[in-house]
């Protein structure tokens, strides 16, 4: 009888031990994790349930494939506050973020693909850190750009956001070049003032500029004229051109004054550009007082008075 209990304990140690021994490998191991928090959870799951041990933060690894050391006492710590005790645990664990590890040339063209994705007025030039690969979290990742200024050309020090599930699991610095695509006008005859453009009259290029000093972005239209004697060879301005508005700056215009059925005539002059139906201000050259109409026809302005 007493050969038989004997034999029942040493089965029970040496399953008490093995046990144990196997859990103090596990947790030996490196422990590998999926985000930045390390929780109870990840490194214990053998002692709590997912719940409570995944509301445990013992750490923190910003950068994946890092890796942090956490004592085997802080551990045992949290799980006597949860009702274990005498769980052997090593005097320290290793726990490691996963990673993958991603040609940076693949990233660059997902950046570019994410900064064209609202623009096509822009180019960009994408520039991780010089190394051929880059360590990124595991799993389905989409990538973001923030601290973009759309009007800022040239060199930049961007910041791209990584997700996944919508959740931000990550973020790296990476350098931008801005530049962008403008056409460069030059006048292949000469012109006349208010002479009508139109495309036989000058050569067209596009070229890209990185500075918003060299902006030269043309804006022309069927109602473009050149509003000065130019010479074949000229590289057009913004300045060189207007709009041929059926009232111009300075013309000389008739103003009628209408209040119920009454109308009075007056005489003024247009101080801006307008287009039938548009408001612009203009002076009475006889009171020189400044008021605002509407044009009506061709060098008239209109103004009711309610």
């Amino acid at each position: 009888m007493k050969f038989k209990n004997i034999i029942r304990m040493a089965v029970v140690l040496s399953f008490l031990f093995f046990n144990n021994n196997k859990i103090f490998a596990n947790i030996n191991d490196y422990v590998k994790i999926k985000y930045e928090n390390i929780t109870l959870w990840d490194i214990a799951p053998s002692y709590v349930n997912e719940q409570k041990g995944s509301t445990i933060i013992l750490g923190k690894i910003r950068i994946p494939g890092g890796k942090i050391f956490i004592k085997g006492s802080q551990i045992n710590a949290e799980l006597v506050a949860l009702g274990m005790k005498n769980v052997k645990i090593p005097n320290l664990v290793t726990v490691e973020r996963s990673y993958v590890e991603i040609n940076t040339k693949e990233i660059e063209e997902k950046l570019l693909q994410q900064l064209k994705k609202d623009n096509t007025d822009f180019n960009y030039n994408v520039y991780i850190a010089s190394r051929e690969t880059l360590k990124m979290p595991i799993g389905e990742l989409k990538y973001k750009v923030s601290g973009l200024n759309k009007e800022t050309l040239g060199k930049a020090q961007l910041t791209c956001e990584v997700y996944e599930n919508e959740r931000k699991v990550y973020e790296f610095p990476f350098s931008l070049d801005t530049a962008k695509m403008i056409k460069e006008y030059t006048l292949i005859k000469d012109v006349q003032k208010g002479e009508k453009y139109s495309e036989e009259k000058v050569q067209v290029e596009t070229k890209l500029i990185y500075s918003t000093v060299n902006s030269n972005n043309l804006e022309i239209s069927e109602k473009t004229i050149f509003n000065k004697n130019l010479l074949a060879g000229t590289k057009l301005q913004k300045s060189d051109l207007e709009e041929n508005a059926i009232i111009r700056k300075d013309d000389k215009i008739f103003i009628e004054l209408k209040m119920g059925g009454m109308t009075i005539s007056d005489r003024g002059v247009a101080l801006t550009n307008g287009d039938m139906g548009q408001k612009i201000q203009v002076k009475n050259s006889r009171s020189g007082k400044v008021v605002e109409g509407v044009i009506t026809a061709e060098k008239t302005v209109t103004i009711e008075i309610e």
